[in-house]
């Protein structure tokens, strides 16, 4: 695994890229989380094969903190992020892979992303305008925590367990991305959805999409609606299935990575090798 930094419009932001020469494909973490998720796959024989893209946004990882932080660590900053990252790397064609909040920044910037020819969302539910969260997302008081700025040990914790059940190296992976992301984020993540800054409606993107799609959920997830996701009519879904994994939860990239990885490898075999 290769890592360095670009400097993208004053933010030093973290790369990290397998050895893999193929088709591009970029992985989005979600909100205090960190390209490290994705290890798993970066570190895989997918990505002996692929050209895997993983990065952090500002304020996460390896990624400096941000000197804007109202605007960096908005929804739409998210968004200049990512495509700004494409332009940067100058990818002509690419798969995207997105976790949690990182899939709805990959859908809201889909209209920008002309070289885009899949995408895979775990952890996401389309959000419409206008939107009900009480529909998307479970009762889960860890929730609150994402979008809450300096975090107690006890309210780390307990947001590490709502994204990862099972003790051990996954959520070791989680817990300490949560320690490292810059308190402001999530305060400012949380501010601008409030302000209905979240973006367009993400049904309605989702189906003005022309590439596959494939939706992944782990059975063990506490913190996203099944059921919802389960209503949503995604046009071009991959196999015309959610694909569910069992023994995961909100990360199964992590907590079920030969699954996931298989999935994975199956989706982006099918997108590279269409007519």
């Amino acid at each position: 695994m290769d890592q360095r930094k670009i400097d993208l419009r004053g933010n030093i932001i973290n790369i990290a890229e397998s050895i893999g020469k193929g088709f591009p494909v970029i992985f989005v973490h979600g909100n205090s989380l960190s390209s490290k998720v994705f290890l798993h796959q970066i570190e895989s024989d997918l990505g002996n094969h692929y050209r895997f893209i993983a990065f952090d946004f500002p304020g996460h990882g390896e990624s400096e903190k941000s000197g804007n932080p109202e605007k960096d660590y908005s929804i739409k900053g998210m968004i200049n992020t990512l495509t700004g990252v494409v332009k940067a790397l100058n990818l002509k064609e690419y798969i995207i892979v997105a976790h949690s909040l990182g899939g709805h920044v990959a859908i809201q910037s889909s209209p920008q992303l002309n070289g885009l020819k899949g995408l895979m969302l775990f952890g996401t539910p389309p959000i419409p305008i206008p939107p009900v969260f009480s529909e998307y997302f479970l009762p889960n008081p860890a929730l609150n925590f994402l979008f809450k700025g300096a975090l107690e040990k006890n309210e780390m914790d307990e947001l590490t367990s709502a994204m990862i059940a099972e003790k051990g190296e996954a959520r070791d992976f989680i817990l300490s991305d949560i320690i490292k992301t810059d308190p402001p984020v999530r305060d400012n993540i949380g501010k601008s959805i409030m302000e209905c800054a979240f973006g367009g409606d993400e049904i309605q993107i989702l189906k003005q999409l022309q590439i596959p799609i494939s939706v992944v959920h782990g059975l063990r997830d506490t913190i996203v609606n099944l059921d919802y996701i389960k209503k949503v009519s995604f046009k071009n879904l991959w196999e015309n299935e959610i694909k569910i994994i069992p023994n995961a939860g909100h990360c199964p990239q992590l907590e079920n990575a030969k699954e996931f990885n298989t999935l994975l490898g199956r989706f982006l075999d099918f997108v590279t090798k269409k007519p």
